[in-house]
């Protein structure tokens, strides 16, 4: 095993956490617990477009999404939510990441 600096090591030890929580909220929030395809390049395609995805709602609603966000894109896409219950679910979203910046500074 080659020697390294404890500062490197460090370095990588705390990136490590960062892949594992990042796969916790891929496995929890984004549905990524089931593979669609067991391939090198289906998991590839699939991790790519949940974080496409997942960036493109944060921009859209302006906060953090959450399990519930998820759950009424989802109804909305089925036609078991409408376009006034999708828009007051981003308004609150947008609403409670106001309030909680006006907190922070």
């Amino acid at each position: 095993m080659p020697f390294a600096p404890a500062e490197i090591i460090s370095i990588l030890y705390s990136y490590r956490w960062t892949v594992e929580i990042f796969f916790r909220f891929y496995k929890q929030l984004m549905g990524g617990a089931h593979l669609i395809s067991h391939s090198k390049n289906g998991i590839e395609i699939q991790v790519y477009c949940a974080m496409i995805a997942c960036l493109l709602i944060h921009l859209w609603i302006g906060g953090k999404p959450s399990k519930r966000t998820f759950e009424m894109i989802g109804y909305y896409f089925t036609g078991l939510a409408n376009e006034a219950e999708m828009l007051a679910h981003i308004a609150k979203i947008r609403k409670q990441a106001a309030t909680t910046a006006k907190k922070k500074s």
